[in-house]
Order: C-alpha cells, then structure tokens, then sequence
C-alpha cells in the first residue's frame, strides 16, 4: 500500500458518502458526525501507527481507519440508526459494501484481507486470538483509535447537548447506574453493550474502554485529552460513580 493507491481510495470513500444527502438537517448532521469521525480516526490511526509499524504499512493502517465505519452510512439510511442492536452490525455491512464494490483491485490479495478483517474485528467484544499476530495487531490499532475519536464525539454532546439521541444510542436519560454495569467495571471487564439500560450505564461503558486500550502512544492522549476525568464530570454524584472513576484512573495511570 502507497500513498498513491490511499488517495485514490480516499477519493472513492469521499464519493460514496456523497451519495448519503438529506434533506431533513437532523439526518445529515448524523451523516457528516461520521464521515469527520472516519477522518478523525485517520488522523489517531496515523499517531498510534507510526509508533508501532514500519512506515511502508502506515497505509494500510490508514485504509483500515478511514473505512472501518463504511457501513454507518448505509446502516442510517435504512434504519436511522447507529445502535447495531436495533439493525444490523455496522462493520460486517461496511464489509459486504466494500467486497461488493470491488475496490482493492490494485491491493494484493493478503493486504486485502487483512484491512476487511480488522474492519470486521473493530467493534466486537474481544477479538479472536486464533487470527495472525499481524492482524491482530492491526485489529487493536483500529479499535485504539476509534474509541479515542469516540470520547471526543460523545463528550461534545454531553456537554453541549443537541438532543441528537444516536449519540447516546437513544437510552434513557435517568440518573440510575445498573449494578451490573458497576460490578463488571469493577472487576476491569469490558461490558457489553446489551447489558446497557441506561445513558449513564453507557458513560461508564465509554470509561470502562480503557481497559480494552492496546498501546502506550493510545494511554498517553486519553491522559493528554483528559477523557476519563471529563466523562466522570458527566456522571451523577454517587459513590458508585466515584469508585468506579478511581478504579479505571488508577488502571490508566499504571500504563503510562
């Protein structure tokens, strides 16, 4: 993959969600969310990579982040909705799009599978440790760069709030922390998002990534950025809420 081969599929990518246009300003506002989220990543992609591959794959690493959420585009238009629980996975639509529009003919055949694969890994639970060192190294530099964009999308509406519900995946806004939610992040286990009934549980859910977070380059920005802190300003004030913050911000401040 060179510099080259990116930009003609960064050109295709631009052209496809071009095609993604509304007229309702609430709908394409959802749409353009994504599409900057795709480059933003792009942009975490390149400073967690850089640190960990030889420069001739940056490219790669690079294709994987900026089409990682292909399928989101797709997914809102069908079902006005970015909650995989309430319509399809996102990343295995994205996937189908891409194979079925033919466009890493000029990728060889092993680089190509290796981007559809690290898509298809990017928002599973945990990844399969069955796959390749290099694939799963690519899986966990996608899914450190995600989340890092993520926690700037989010804190933006909840600090700013818009009543755009597909941020929050449309749960309810109540003061509750589910006991479940509490007792796994307690234990440093990853939730799953079925488990979620409330946006606060989501919150946490979004501390909680910090678990799930792979490089050092990835621990040093959510310092930097203040990501854990901002979101647990966000919470209500309950015991619960501070010991779970003192748990991961311990967990955090170990890896750096």
């Amino acid at each position: 993959m060179n510099k080259k081969l990116f930009l003609a599929l960064q050109n295709w990518f631009n052209n496809y969600v071009d095609q993604y246009s509304f007229s309702n300003p609430k709908d394409q506002e959802n749409i353009d969310l994504k599409f900057k989220h795709s480059y933003k990543v792009c942009n975490r992609m390149t400073d967690i990579a850089k640190e960990i591959l030889p420069p001739e794959e940056l490219y790669t690493a690079k294709t994987i982040a900026l089409f990682h959420d292909l399928g989101r585009f797709e997914q809102y238009k069908r079902y006005k909705t970015f909650a995989d629980a309430k319509s399809e996975d996102h990343a295995a639509l994205g996937v189908k799009i891409l194979k079925d529009n033919n466009i890493f003919t000029e990728v060889d055949q092993s680089t190509t599978e290796l981007i559809l694969k690290a898509i298809t890994y990017h928002n599973q639970a945990t990844l399969p440790q069955t796959e390749s060192k290099k694939c799963l190294v690519y899986s966990k530099l996608i899914r450190d760069a995600d989340k890092l964009d993520i926690w700037r999308v989010v804190l933006k509406e909840y600090n700013s709030p818009s009543n755009n519900s597909t941020v929050g995946l449309g749960l309810a806004d109540k003061p509750k922390i589910s006991d479940e939610i509490y007792q796994q992040l307690m234990r440093e286990e990853v939730i799953n998002y079925q488990d979620l009934k409330t946006l606060n549980d989501f919150k946490l859910l979004q501390m909680g990534w910090v678990y799930d977070i792979n490089f050092k380059e990835s621990f040093r920005i959510i310092k930097e950025k203040d990501y854990i802190d901002r979101l647990f300003k966000t919470l209500p004030d309950t015991k619960k809420a501070k010991r779970v913050y003192d748990k991961i911000n311990s967990y955090l401040n170990q890896k750096l």
